[in-house]
């Protein structure tokens, strides 16, 4: 078990240093702050569990910072304990007013103090009282809107799949909203290893193109902050229709470009579909869900042979056939230049709705040239999507950075 930690705040050095020192002898780990100032600036970088908080300080007194800390936590996730010589009823009801969970009187009485401690943190043995107190401690199924996740405040929901919901929330510490995706407490250990290989895999690459996450965590559920784009998803952008093909090719290069970082870094998508796209206001797009990415130096037991995972109309045919080689970046390829075959057209290079024919479609059949269906498309561009949509790995480009080249090109 973590032990507690507790941030003091007292601008008298002496008082500071003498119950730290007794509390720590007690299990406690502490945090100490000689101002108001100090205190919120040591809250907002490390997770605390109680805050035992002078009254009388210069800058801040402690009624103000307590109002500052209840702007952010509530009672119930980081409880505060007014500590000061101010004895009157008048100041006891002030400090519970604003938020404070009890007063103590000074000068200290420490065994008076330290079973008041004991008695919070047993009713309260999550096993982790490194992070504040969690004010969501049921199943992601009963989320509600107005619940918060630690910091993060949900707003709405913005879509939901096999692994849990996003939300829009709102990150109460830094004042800025965030899609937040909190994994559903049902999962398996192996989906919860593929929520883990998304976070990481995504925050080791800065590009424009590509979401930003901001933080991860696992208390009281797992949940992965990132960057909220305000736009739409490719397919809605689209609204089902061809693009102009220079707008085709300019949306398809900021894809490819996305994917060649990723790749630079060792990281599959493998489930890259109209959904995944976003394209924000001013026309940029973002490629996110890197819930099926695959790490090159990922353990096999994630990646199992035989394994089919991601969007079947979008997928290559070594997906299906393993003798045609293994999954890898030229198959994320392969998804990009149905993606800009859709972009083309209208339509995916592969249309059967029943499974099996899919399949065969993919192994076996060419998708009609995109110049049929869409006399506006040059040539030129026609043959950039069509190799990347080569059944064999060794007809497509090299790499998608290579193929992003040629659609510089064009």
């Amino acid at each position: 078990m973590i032990d507690p930690k507790l941030l003091l705040v007292d601008d008298n050095k002496e008082n500071l240093t003498w119950l730290a020192r007794r509390l720590r002898r007690d299990g406690y780990q502490t945090v100490l702050a000689e101002s108001g100032p100090m205190a919120l600036e040591i809250l907002d970088m490390e997770a605390i569990s109680l805050v035992l908080l002078d009254v009388q300080m210069p800058e801040m007194d402690g009624f103000q910072v307590l109002e500052a800390i209840r702007k952010t936590h509530t009672e119930n996730e980081l409880p505060v304990f007014m500590v000061s010589a101010n004895t009157d009823t008048a100041s006891k009801v002030q400090g519970m007013e604003r938020g404070a969970n009890d007063y103590i009187p000074k000068p200290v009485e420490y065994e008076f103090l330290l079973a008041k401690l004991k008695s919070l943190f047993k009713v309260r043995e999550s096993g982790n009282f490194n992070a504040a107190v969690p004010p969501v401690a049921r199943a992601a199924s009963t989320l509600e809107i107005g619940d918060r996740i630690q910091h993060y405040r949900l707003v709405s929901l913005l879509g939901e799949g096999g692994m849990g919901k996003v939300y829009r929330a709102t990150d109460e510490k830094l004042l800025r909203d965030v899609a937040l995706k909190v994994m559903s407490g049902e999962m398996k250990r192996e989906s919860q290893l593929r929520f883990l290989t998304e976070a990481r895999a995504v925050a080791r690459v800065a590009h424009p193109n590509v979401v930003t996450i901001y933080e991860i965590g696992d208390s009281p559920l797992s949940f992965l902050a990132m960057e909220l784009v305000e736009g739409q998803e490719l397919d809605k952008y689209t609204e089902g229709k061809a693009l102009a093909p220079s707008e085709a090719v300019r949306l398809t290069l900021q894809i490819a470009e996305a994917l060649a970082a990723v790749h630079e870094r060792g990281i599959l998508h493998r489930d890259l579909k109209p959904s995944n796209i976003m394209v924000s206001g001013d026309g940029r797009v973002r490629v996110m869900d890197f819930g099926l990415a695959k790490i090159a130096e990922l353990d096999e037991k994630l990646t199992r042979t035989g394994d089919v995972w991601g969007t079947p109309q979008f997928m290559s045919p070594e997906h299906f056939d393993p003798c045609l080689g293994d999954v890898d970046a030229l198959s994320d390829q392969f998804a990009l230049a149905a993606l800009f075959y859709l972009l083309l057209t209208g339509f995916p290079p592969f249309r059967s709705t029943a499974m099996a024919a899919l399949i065969f479609e993919i192994m076996s059949k060419r998708p009609k040239d995109p110049v049929e269906l869409n006399p506006l498309v040059a040539r030129a561009v026609a043959d950039v999507c069509l190799k990347g949509l080569n059944k064999k790995k060794s007809d497509r480009y090299a790499s998608v950075a290579e193929m992003a080249r040629a659609l510089r090109g064009l």
